[in-house]
């Protein structure tokens, strides 16, 4: 569809979406890189101490798929999340870290994906966290749709397969080593 509104009517729009972002979610983050594009920042949540997204990094959150951050560790100021520069973030993503994940460079994410390092809760005790794996997905990787990632699984740099890394409504193992080579 086209664009009907006037030029000054976009850009004032941008303007408040871009102090949104830096308002309200800048001080959530430990770092947020510059030039990002954070669209539709009032669906974007972002919690938890450790939270680092590099520069040029593109979030889209939308009313009915938001996109959600956060870091739970065991105790507290533990866990982090690092996600690269040039990152995309689609509707729905999900990223939860008890421990560590690590999201490398140009690693473009598909709507719905759900990336953790913990099981959450114990099969008998659901008061303990659980175990926890580091996840780590290297540069250049594609996550199809629906997509979960699972504690303990790597991904390669460069990491495509019929256009995605991991296909659609894939659930990676833990222990998955996945390489574009």
């Amino acid at each position: 569809r086209k664009d009907l509104r006037p030029y000054w009517v976009k850009k004032a729009y941008l303007r408040f979406r871009y102090w949104y972002a830096e308002h309200f979610l800048r001080p959530a983050c430990d770092e947020l890189g510059d030039h990002h594009t954070i669209m539709s920042p009032w669906y974007v949540t972002i919690s938890g101490p450790n939270v680092r997204i590099g520069k040029c990094a593109t979030i889209i959150g939308d009313r009915s798929d938001p996109v959600k951050i956060g870091v739970w560790g065991c105790e507290i100021g533990e866990g982090s999340i690092t996600i690269g520069d040039y990152v995309l973030c689609s509707p729905g993503t999900r990223i939860s870290a008890s421990d560590e994940i690590v999201i490398g460079d140009s690693v473009m994410m598909a709507n719905g994906v759900y990336i953790t390092d913990s099981d959450w809760h114990g099969i008998y005790d659901r008061l303990s966290i659980g175990r926890s794996e580091p996840v780590t997905l290297a540069e250049n990787v594609w996550v199809g749709d629906s997509a979960i990632i699972c504690k303990g699984v790597v991904i390669g740099a460069n990491s495509v397969l019929d256009n995605a890394a991991v296909g659609a409504g894939e659930i990676v193992p833990p222990l998955t080593f996945l390489t574009g080579e």
